[in-house]
């Protein structure tokens, strides 16, 4: 969390967020969406643990932006799995 400002750039666009502590995760989050805020990436699909059955459809559904030509962040949500990725 740290040092994640100093790399983000690099990275391939795919980032988790885990770990014990909440504050460092949700600045890390608010750093990733930051970063992709000024990339112009002006919409967000966040998908829960109650989506999870569906979520392959959602991801194919908006890897391509809107029908607008925006860009898209997909945040998936996992917390009640206890750091596990869930089964897809």
């Amino acid at each position: 969390a740290t040092s994640l400002e100093k790399y983000i750039d690099k990275s391939p666009n795919i980032f988790f967020t885990y770990g014990p502590e909440i504050i460092l995760r949700n600045n890390t989050t608010d750093i990733i969406n930051n970063f992709f805020k000024e990339k112009n990436f002006t919409e967000r699909k966040i998908i829960t643990e109650n989506d999870f059955s569906k979520i392959e459809q959602i991801i194919v559904e908006n890897a391509g932006g809107s029908l607008f030509g925006s860009k898209t962040i997909i945040e998936i949500i996992h917390n009640h799995l206890k750091g596990r990725r869930p089964d897809f």
